[in-house]
C-alpha cells in the first residue's frame, strides 16, 4: 500500500475502511482460488 504504519493508525475507521476496499478491488482475480472440498480432503491426507 505504501503507507507506514504510523499512517495508517493515524486514520479514521471510514478512510481504514476505504483504504483497504481500495487495495482489495485494484489487486483484482490476481489471487488464487480456494481449493475444493476435494483438494482439502487430499491435502489433509497429504499433509496433516
Amino acid at each position: 500500500m505504501g503507507l507506514l504504519p504510523a499512517q495508517v493508525w493515524a486514520m479514521t475507521p471510514l478512510d481504514t475502511d476505504l483504504l483497504i476496499t481500495g487495495w482489495n478491488e485494484a489487486q483484482g482475480d490476481q489471487m488464487p482460488a480456494a481449493p475444493t472440498m476435494e483438494e482439502m480432503d487430499d491435502l489433509i491426507r497429504r499433509y496433516g
